[in-house]
């Protein structure tokens, strides 16, 4: 089975395969190390092709199954996705899906909020030399945004130990009105970037409605495409 069998199988069942093992089983790979960096590598290429075959037929759902699954996966998965594969995935990404994508601006953020752990090891260095240059600007964005939000929340650290009452938000937030006829008022609003794509904008309003616990709001912001900038601004 390739992708394109997968893509059949979607059709009659609504299901893509599940986890690395049912995707690597399914196109016939060789694989029997799911921790190995080619098992990542191969993991990442099958679901991007998936994106890249249902953006080309105008499935929108499937494309949308298929990216989802996979970033839930690679968030959540027991196999963390070391720099070369993370560097390599970014490159057949750039090269195939449109810039509108929000799966592209999803590997520049991955990739600006680990930084930390990015290896100097020669294959390392030699995968971050083929990084697109279109990636490496929307970086550079990025980490000034990164820049800015720090700065944010220096301000806010500073603030609440001048008012202890004041608690500093783990993200830069801003104030929200109570959003019920609740008598304890919503203190603070943290906003968390929503990497889906969602089926219709009904559910993304509902996306980014947002959820409260205890006395803060946590909303989702959602990428909106810059054609000049070239960048997805989440707003």
């Amino acid at each position: 089975m390739d992708t394109v069998d997968v893509f059949v199988e979607w059709l009659y069942t609504g299901n893509v395969p599940e986890g690395r093992s049912a995707w690597l089983l399914a196109i016939r790979s060789p694989m029997t190390e799911m921790d190995s960096p080619k098992a990542s590598f191969e993991y990442g290429v099958a679901k991007l092709k998936a994106y890249v075959l249902g953006d080309r037929l105008l499935a929108h759902q499937f494309r949308a199954d298929s990216w989802h699954t996979w970033r839930a996966d690679t968030c959540q998965s027991a196999y963390p996705m070391d720099t070369t594969t993370l560097c390599s995935l970014a490159c057949f990404a750039y090269d195939n899906i449109p810039a509108t994508s929000v799966v592209l601006q999803w590997f520049v953020d991955v990739l600006c909020e680990n930084w930390e752990a990015v290896g100097y090891e020669p294959e390392n260095l030699l995968a971050q030399k083929e990084l697109p240059h279109a990636f490496l600007l929307r970086v550079m964005r990025r980490h000034g945004e990164l820049l800015a939000e720090n700065a944010e929340r220096y301000k806010m650290l500073l603030a609440e130990k001048t008012n202890p009452t004041k608690k500093a938000p783990s993200r830069p937030a801003v104030v929200s009105a109570p959003r019920t006829a609740s008598s304890v008022p919503i203190q603070r609003t943290i906003y968390n970037r929503c990497y889906c794509e969602h089926e219709n904008i009904e559910a993304q309003e509902t996306c980014a409605s947002g959820t409260t616990q205890g006395t803060t709001m946590y909303k989702r912001t959602h990428m909106k495409y810059d054609e000049k900038a070239d960048y997805g601004f989440f707003e």
